[in-house]
C-alpha cells in the first residue's frame, strides 16, 4: 500500500489508475490538543485502518497523478499485514 498527501491535506492510496482520496476513512482518527503525542498518529494507526482504506479507495474515481498537487512526505509504503 502506498500512500501520499495531496492538495489541501487530502491523503490518497496510489494505484496503477492514480491516486485515489482515502481522507474520510481517516475520521475514526482521535482528536489530539496538546500536548500532541511523540509519534505519528496516522502511522500507529494504519494496521487498523487498513480495511477502511482500501474499501474508500474502491469506492472513488482515482485521480491522475499529475493532476494533483503532491505534498511532503509524498509517497510511503505500507507493509501488509
Amino acid at each position: 500500500m502506498r500512500l501520499c498527501r495531496f492538495d489541501s491535506d487530502r491523503v490518497g492510496l496510489l494505484s496503477d489508475s492514480g491516486v485515489h482520496d482515502v481522507t474520510p476513512a481517516l475520521s475514526t482518527l482521535a482528536a489530539y490538543r496538546y500536548p500532541l503525542p511523540m509519534y505519528d498518529v496516522l502511522i500507529e494507526a494504519l494496521p487498523g485502518l487498513r480495511e477502511s482504506l482500501v474499501r474508500e479507495a474502491q469506492r472513488v474515481i482515482p485521480v491522475a497523478l499529475g493532476d494533483i498537487h503532491k505534498a511532503a512526505p509524498c509517497v510511503f509504503g505500507v507493509e501488509a499485514g
